[in-house]
């Protein structure tokens, strides 16, 4: 019986938590974040474009994930997954995420790897995946380059919050 992949990026992430923590894997430090930039990648390869107008696929997968998005409801939600019953039947699988970030720490020769890196491995993977076609790689790099953005903006909020915290202190 075929069983679609994960849809939410917050269990993608606990996934591949666990993969690395019960694989030789878990000595090395990966820096926040970079799993769930990888997860937001993988679960974009899974979803289906919305037919729905004013909303795209990042707003779907925050959604999906939980996440509140504004102007939209569980009820929105619901109709998103009866748009598509296979959603989740293709796209990339854990399996490969984990192997890419195992090439990125290999390559880097160090017991530390980043969000970057991680995007860059798998971007380097893709080429060498034997069952991926040009038109999906071709959606799966613009999939990679979305999993920078959301990555970038997670940083940026994460220094932004640093920042008021160590203001606020040392006012």
């Amino acid at each position: 019986m075929p069983i679609p992949y994960n849809l939410k990026v917050s269990e993608e992430e606990r996934i591949y938590e666990k993969m690395i923590k019960e694989s030789d894997m878990a000595h090395v430090h990966i820096a926040p974040h970079a799993l769930r930039a990888a997860a937001i990648f993988s679960v974009l390869t899974r979803l289906e474009v919305p037919k729905k107008q004013g909303i795209d696929l990042v707003k779907k997968m925050r959604l999906y994930d939980g996440e509140t998005v504004e102007g939209y409801n569980s009820v929105d939600v619901e109709e998103l997954k009866k748009e598509f019953p296979n959603e989740g039947m293709h796209g990339i699988d854990p399996r490969y995420v984990i192997n890419r970030i195992s090439s990125a720490i290999i390559r880097k020769e160090v017991p530390s790897i980043n969000a970057l890196d991680v995007l860059r491995s798998l971007k380097d993977g893709l080429d060498q995946h034997p069952s991926i076609t040009p038109e999906d790689r071709e959606k799966y790099m613009n999939y990679i380059a979305i999993a920078r953005r959301e990555y970038d903006e997670i940083a940026k909020n994460e220094v932004q919050k640093a920042f008021v915290y160590s203001y606020e202190e040392s006012a």
